[in-house]
């Protein structure tokens, strides 16, 4: 069997090699670690319901929109929405569909990453190529005990099944649970030599999720073959992009999403809230444990393949008694370049995508969604990069990373942050359910959280944020704080357009009520744009405070346009 057949699609498992419990059982552990995540974080996030109401409104009969009669693309998960609408036309709520496609995508993710493991590192000994006269480990029939597949595969689905960015985000009601499996998916296929897969399923991820290309160029551009065979590749990727695009077009007549836009534009205050994203991601995981794996096997490497190495051995080979010194030789060689183009399809798409990452910013929400791509590759690369010291090494780094998740998902700043976002959620269909029944249908509102209060309320809504509206989408104000995707301000907009109510803030539920002399800083949690709102003189003119106790303890704050000015009326 050649030693390339592992990254060319043949299977590189050893004909009589004894089978191993690890792979189904690290499996089952990582299943089970997950579906105890899910039950502990598990929410729908604010986000999710922008893509529920397009489908409530499409399932309605009003077509693809926010708000009936606004043509703008307000989700940045094309591929996700029109599953969702699907599965909405044969009966199924979105809500519930939302969650068990998400659970699903989470358990493939965890399974892929058993797979990418086995890819990888399926032929990689301790320290060392193996010794002449020796047989390549590939080709070897015994125990295996130098070989990957029973350990680091099974103890790197237990990790990725342990993180909570897969726990929060894979069942939240977005698409982020289906995006990483697919763009895994992608280099899984890549890896393998499946390139027409590779180009399938990047091409899904991309129309699920259109930054997407970022991380799937990295894996296609190591393409195998000749320049026709590249060019096949891409042109089945680009191929597959066009219905996608095409419907963009005709029904918002633009190419990019109206979010894309939103979240656009450039900036230090940019690539420093990135670079901060990036290094909380690593440090509050533990994944520096792992990064230090990778770089101790890339320096393991560098000496186990150096030209000067093969050089040495092809000098030792050839003629008579040298023609086993040759076969190594030419199995080192070859097992060099497998070897190479694998770690290029697996670190070359994440390295694309952090840089992406830093340069838009990052996120401001808990947990690290955007960098879930990145966990199988960092577990992956980590865990065999301490495999190739020893399995003791191995282990004691699989602990150290474990604790680092499980104290990440228990503690400090982005557990705390996550109880606040889900304890706002649950306030918000509160509140969205209190405006339906005492407000009337034709209501219009704004707000920054333009998610469940106006899935839940059906009232035309303004998305102070922008990423609905492209009007806001295009302005800015000077002095605003920049925050990853929501930083656009135009409230002389929001304005103009006569909100019949404004729900400054993050929309929810608050202790103080807004009352006479009571500042608008205690009663909300403002935002520099709503700052800037609620200081112009033709807001104070025309809009006054509202405060309704919809719980003991918890006052909705908001502010109805009215004749009277601020501080002359309030409703409790």
């Amino acid at each position: 069997m050649s030693v390339c057949s592992g990254l060319y699609g043949e299977s590189s498992r050893v004909p009589g090699r004894r089978k191993s419990l690890l792979f189904p059982a690290g499996l089952l552990a990582g299943l089970l670690v997950f579906a105890g995540g899910v039950f502990r974080f598990g929410w729908l996030t604010d986000d999710a319901y922008i893509s529920f109401r397009y489908v409530e409104n499409a399932a309605g009969g009003h077509g693809l929109v926010f708000n009936p009669g606004e043509s703008v693309e307000g989700y940045t998960n094309q591929g996700w929405l029109l599953l969702l609408l699907l599965l909405r036309f044969l009966g199924i709520g979105v809500e519930a569909s939302s969650w068990w496609l998400g659970l699903a995508s989470g358990c493939l993710l965890i399974f892929l990453t058993g797979c990418l493991a086995r890819l990888v590192g399926g032929d990689v000994g301790h320290g060392r190529l193996p010794r002449r006269r020796s047989r390549p480990p590939m080709t070897d029939p015994g125990s295996g005990s130098g070989r990957i597949d029973d350990w680091v595969p099974a103890l790197s689905m237990l990790l990725v099944g342990l993180s909570p960015a897969l726990a929060l985000w894979g069942t939240s009601g977005l698409e982020t649970g289906l995006w990483a499996a697919l763009l895994l998916g992608c280099q899984v296929a890549g890896i393998g030599g499946r390139w027409g897969w590779a180009a399938l399923l990047g091409a899904l991820a991309t129309v699920v999720r259109l930054d997407s290309a970022v991380f799937v160029a990295g894996a296609l551009i190591f393409a195998q073959g000749g320049w026709r065979a590249r060019l096949r590749t891409w042109f089945l990727f680009g191929l597959l992009l066009v219905p996608g695009e095409l419907l963009r077009l005709v029904l918002y007549g633009a190419w990019v999403p109206n979010t894309a836009v939103a979240k656009g534009g450039l900036g230090l205050d940019r690539l420093a809230a990135g670079a901060e994203y990036l290094g909380r991601f690593i440090m509050g995981t533990a994944g520096w444990v792992l990064l230090v794996g990778m770089v101790i096997y890339g320096v393991l490497r560098g000496r186990w393949d150096s030209p000067r190495k093969l050089g040495e051995m092809e000098a030792t080979s050839g003629g008579g008694r040298g023609t086993q010194q040759k076969a190594e030789t030419d199995w080192a060689r070859d097992h060099a370049y497998v070897q190479r183009r694998r770690w290029r399809i697996l670190l070359f798409p994440g390295l694309l995508w952090v840089i992406y990452l830093v340069s838009v910013g990052g996120d401001f929400l808990p947990y690290y969604r955007f960098c879930l791509p990145l966990v199988p590759i960092l577990v992956v690369g980590g865990l065999i990069g301490w495999w190739s010291v020893g399995k003791r090494a191995l282990v004691v780094a699989s602990i150290l990373a474990a604790v680092g998740i499980i104290l990440d998902g228990s503690a400090g700043r982005e557990y705390r942050q996550a109880g606040l976002r889900r304890r706002a959620e649950r306030e918000r269909h509160e509140i969205g359910r209190y405006l339906r029944r005492h407000w009337p249908p034709d209501t219009v509102i704004a707000l920054n959280a333009a998610g469940i209060i106006p899935y839940e309320s059906g009232f035309r809504t303004i998305d102070m944020m922008g990423l609905c509206d492209p009007e806001i989408a295009r302005s800015s104000r000077p002095g605003v704080t920049f925050i990853p995707g929501h930083s656009r301000c135009a409230p002389d907009v929001v304005l103009e357009r006569e909100p019949d109510l404004i729900l400054p803030g993050v929309a929810a539920l608050h202790r103080v009520p807004l009352t006479d002399g009571v500042p608008p800083e205690e009663a909300f949690d403002l935002l520099d744009c709503d700052r800037l709102l609620l200081e112009l003189p033709r807001f104070q003119r025309e809009y006054r405070p509202i405060s309704v106790w919809l719980k003991k303890g918890r006052a909705f704050n908001f502010y109805r346009r009215g004749a009277a000015g601020i501080g002359r009326h309030h409703g409790h």
